[in-house]
């Protein structure tokens, strides 16, 4: 006898709670409310409602799927078929319709083995297979009724047992949910129960209408969903290629075809993948692949005891103490454009303070522009006479960045047309003459330079006594003195000098000089006070020191002005000059001369430093300024010759 055991599964859908309401903002009696945080428990509130009412829904169509499920089902078989013959239908009430075997009279079957799959159990790989439903997989069905009213749906057991729970009792101080026209919601009340709809007037509609064909384009979308296409109109365009150059943050342009464009997020970073940092974290940092890192932040050390502003700041808002509510100000920052765009042969004229723009037909072009030159040995190429012009540095004439470097020990012998340099030993012969004399370690093969004291005049170890003058200098720098018999010389007034009565000479007369070798770069943006330049002055009394600074400025562009000067500290110009170009503009080089002098008195012997002093104009500043070669000179005056 053949037996085959059936077992209709019922398969209820999964029950869907309701989901709970978290507001993100507390209110205390007698606070300001602000009206972000007000309208942010509102969208809490309506994004948990229309939650809800898409759990409902989905709970509707589970339970019609049920009934469904229960009109189809089959009832338990109550026959089975004699010895010889098999089943071959049977029916909803669970009777059966047999048929004799007659296909032979033994094992005719090709099944070999029976095994549980998924959600079943039992099996067997020959003889009388049992198979059960794995209620461990499988939801058994409901065995007690619905929940009562005012109850909801706690749990379900593996043996179909539902259990039934009371909501919890509201703890929320919700008074009102508003909806403001122009919010995108209507529905709102102020006490009941609220019936929060979408306002297509302000929300689009999720589309409906059909996709539009592959060479068409979606024209307009209807406030209620539906969707008009348009053939694109044929292309006038002039682009002749999409160019995604290194560190753009594009990639896939090409010359012809279809352009797949992306974002390079080694470039442009990634958009935020990470959970939120909590309220009392902030983002610490923020990786490649958008997720973020938070971070405690540090203790306040701040000082700010207000936020001001002031009238044309563009923000208002400001307060002396208290939360302050910033925005921005529209009198003086423009509004977020908010027209629509213009057509393609048409350009933005004008943008009203709200935001709206005035577009108008763009007048015929009147430039003369009419190629663009790359002569050979200009170091550009890619010019053109029409089209698009794609200028690339020429290598072969402007020398490419250098990005090699050599090894300790080696020096660049050759630097590239790439950048790359080639590397050879230093050298390791070196001339000496002229008063240097060379001596080499041969282990580290180190050079020492000396000076040729048999060619050169070693420093003076010692100083003559008051009454002698110095004779002569001895190789090893010993002085030889002499008495000085005129001990008491009276001199008499010369041409150009002036004496109110006949005098001894009892003072010295001293100069320096200093001469600053190559040049100094004043940055654009670099508005402080450079020193340029320094001098010293030692003196062996009271008088006066005569200083002079000179040199000459470099411009690149106009208007352009500097001020150079003398000054005792580098923080300070006691004189100064300006010197520049106001009146032009354009990129014309111009050298320009500067000269300054200042009379320092002094009151006692010592050692005085002065110094060369530069500083930009910071209204007048078209870029950047060299200062060449300065000469900055000291002179000293005593108070009596």
């Amino acid at each position: 006898m053949r037996y085959l055991g059936f077992i209709a599964i019922l398969l209820f859908s999964s029950i869907i709670s309701a989901s709970e309401v978290t507001i993100p903002n507390t209110f205390i009696a007698g606070e300001k409310a602000i009206a972000k945080d007000v309208n942010d428990n509102f969208s809490e509130v309506a994004d948990a409602i229309n939650d809800n009412n898409d759990r409902i829904n989905t709970n509707a169509n589970g339970v019609k799927d049920n009934v469904d499920d229960l009109a189809s089902k089959q009832n338990k078989i109550t026959q089975e078929c004699t010895t010889g013959t098999y089943l071959r239908k049977v029916n909803q009430d669970g009777t059966v319709v047999c048929e004799i075997d007659n296909v032979g009279t033994g094992n005719d079957g090709d099944i070999t083995a029976v095994t549980a799959g998924t959600g079943l159990t039992g099996g067997a790989e020959s003889g009388e297979a049992a198979l059960s439903v794995d209620t461990s997989v499988i939801q058994q069905k409901l065995t007690n009724s619905l929940c009562p009213a005012g109850q909801y749906v706690a749990s379900i057991a593996e043996n179909g047992a539902v259990t039934c729970s009371t909501p919890p009792a509201s703890t929320g101080d919700i008074t009102a949910v508003n909806t403001a026209a122009g919010s995108g919601l209507t529905g709102g009340i102020d006490s009941g129960e609220a019936n929060l709809a979408i306002d297509t007037n302000v929300v689009q509609a999720k589309l409906s209408g059909a996709a539009c064909t592959d060479d068409n384009y979606v024209k307009s979308i209807a406030a209620d969903g539906t969707t008009v296409c348009s053939a694109p109109p044929t292309s006038t365009g002039d682009i002749t290629a999409v160019n995604t150059a290194a560190g753009s943050g594009l990639t896939g342009g090409i010359d012809s075809g279809e352009a797949n464009l992306a974002i390079d997020t080694n470039v442009v970073q990634t958009k935020l993948s990470g959970a939120d940092c909590t309220d009392d974290n902030y983002v610490k940092s923020i990786a490649a692949d958008g997720t973020t890192v938070c971070s405690t932040p540090p203790a306040s050390t701040g000082d700010i005891t207000a936020v001001n502003t002031a009238a044309g700041s563009g923000l208002t808002g400001g307060i002396d103490s208290g939360e302050a509510n910033l925005a921005i100000d529209t009198n003086v920052v423009q509004t977020k454009l908010s027209g629509a765009a213009c057509t393609d042969d048409n350009y933005v004229k004008s943008i009203a303070a709200d935001g709206t723009t005035v577009c108008s037909t763009p007048p015929a072009s009147t430039g003369d522009i009419t190629a663009v030159n790359t002569a050979a040995g200009s170091g550009l190429t890619g010019g053109i006479e029409s089209g698009e012009a794609n200028l690339v540095v020429d290598t072969t004439v402007i020398q490419k960045r250098v990005t090699g470097a050599c090894a300790v020990g080696q020096v660049v012998t050759n630097i590239n047309e790439d950048g790359t340099v080639t590397c050879g030993n230093a050298p390791t012969d070196i001339i000496t003459e002229n008063g240097l004399t060379q001596s080499v370690n041969d282990t580290t093969k180190a050079v020492t330079l000396s000076a040729d004291q048999t060619y050169l005049q070693r420093r003076l170890n010692s100083a003559c006594a008051e009454g002698s003058s110095l004779r002569d200098i001895s190789e090893d720098g010993t002085p030889t003195c002499e008495l000085d018999a005129d001990t008491d010389t009276t001199y008499s007034a010369g041409v150009g000098i002036n004496f109110t009565e006949a005098t001894t000479i009892n003072s010295t007369v001293g100069a320096a000089i200093t001469i600053k070798p190559g040049f100094r770069a004043l940055r654009t943006n670099d508005f402080s006070i450079n020193e340029v330049a320094k001098v010293s002055m030692t003196t062996p009394e009271n008088g006066h020191i005569l200083v002079t600074h000179s040199g000459y400025i470099i411009l690149f562009s106009t208007p352009n002005e500097v001020e150079v000067g003398i000054g005792a500290t580098t923080s300070a110009m006691e004189t100064s000059n300006r010197v520049g170009f106001l009146d032009t503009t354009g990129n014309d080089r111009y050298e320009l001369a500067y000269s300054v002098t200042y009379l320092y008195s002094v009151e006692s012997a010592g050692t005085y430093n002065y110094y060369g002093l530069a500083q930009k104009n910071e209204i007048f500043n078209a870029g950047p300024v060299n200062i060449l070669p300065q000469s900055l000179t000291a002179l000293f005056i005593p108070t009596k010759y």
